[in-house]
């Protein structure tokens, strides 16, 4: 998988959602974070993809998220744990402009 390839196809999956979102409505998606215990454990892919136990995660930066707010107002980048252990996500919440 060539570099930037997941990355692109997120911005663009972003973007898609935008039709769907009335201005001042709120996109809210999670996502594991480079803090994971997972991060650059397991097989490489690029672009903070890696592989453990058979499963391909892209991890995300701050820089990542911030990009991705792109166009939105943030409003909170709230972190949290879930499972055994545990895997550490962030909840992102932004707002499509009026």
């Amino acid at each position: 998988m060539p570099r930037g390839h997941t990355t692109c196809w997120n911005s663009e999956q972003g973007t898609d959602a935008t039709p769907c979102i009335s201005p001042g409505g709120t996109f809210i998606y999670t996502v594991r974070h480079t803090g994971d215990a997972h991060y650059r454990a397991g097989i490489a892919h690029g672009d903070d993809i890696f592989e453990h136990g058979g499963f391909a995660v892209h991890f995300f930066d701050r820089a990542l998220v911030d990009s991705f707010a792109h166009g939105w107002r943030p409003h909170q980048v709230h972190s949290f744990s879930e499972g055994e252990l545990p895997r550490q996500l962030w909840r992102v919440t932004q707002t499509k402009p009026a």
